[in-house]
């Protein structure tokens, strides 16, 4: 298990408070009407556009402008980080909690997983943050042990994230440019890209749905 500095630099997110998805363009759904994007837990918010077919279950409304959502999260991903440094390939590691870095792009290779492993302790932050991109391939899944919970998990995107399909991701996602999510993907936790992010197919985004841990989520529950 990679061991990492005490993670001490928790992420600090301001007007950020009950949004799911936030783009600072487009938001683009290519699923069918039949089968629709699914978005749980929170708002969604395209700053330009929002195209497609999507299903919003249990929408809160925003309570700031997400403008200041948006500036907060670039601030976050770019901000400068003292930690361990990470391989460019991560598939099949178990990390401890901690602060990652790497200065360029990472990848998570087609039907590996990662394990966050919090040695039992609740309150255990992981943060991840690449200098530009992440890259999974199809089938990746992100694996959670020992008191791990998603909301203490962080992914600091320098550029764009891309998705193959059929992932399980788990944590905030903070992007400098874009998302692009690969049919039939779950991503349990919030999104925020500073410009679009497209669903290239069936997508399902928030905490609150089918098949994502359960501790402490969702943040928002339906009443």
């Amino acid at each position: 298990i990679p061991s990492s500095i005490p993670s001490l630099q928790n992420i600090s997110l301001t007007g950020c408070n009950r949004i799911t998805l936030l783009a600072g363009t487009a938001i683009t759904c290519a699923a069918s009407v039949v089968d629709q994007c699914d978005i749980f837990d929170g708002d969604v918010v395209g700053l330009v556009a929002m195209t497609g077919e999507f299903n919003i279950v249990c929408i809160f409304p925003t309570l700031v402008n997400p403008s200041v959502c948006l500036a907060s999260a670039s601030d976050e991903v770019f901000l400068t980080r003292d930690g361990t440094l990470m391989p460019a390939n991560i598939g099949g590691m178990t990390f401890s909690p901690g602060t990652y870095v790497h200065p360029s792009a990472v990848l998570i290779p087609v039907s590996t997983n990662i394990y966050l492993d919090a040695g039992g302790d609740p309150n255990a932050v992981f943060i991840f943050k690449m200098g530009t991109t992440l890259t999974t391939g199809a089938g990746v899944n992100i694996v959670l042990y020992k008191g791990a919970v998603p909301e203490n998990v962080y992914w600091l995107i320098g550029s764009a994230l891309t998705t193959g399909a059929d992932n399980l991701l788990i944590g905030t996602i903070l992007t400098g440019t874009a998302v692009t999510v690969g049919a039939n993907t779950q991503i349990c936790g919030d999104v925020i890209a500073q410009s679009a992010v497209t669903c290239s197919g069936v997508c399902n985004i928030g905490s609150g749905q089918v098949g994502c841990p359960v501790s402490g989520i969702p943040l928002y529950p339906c009443s």
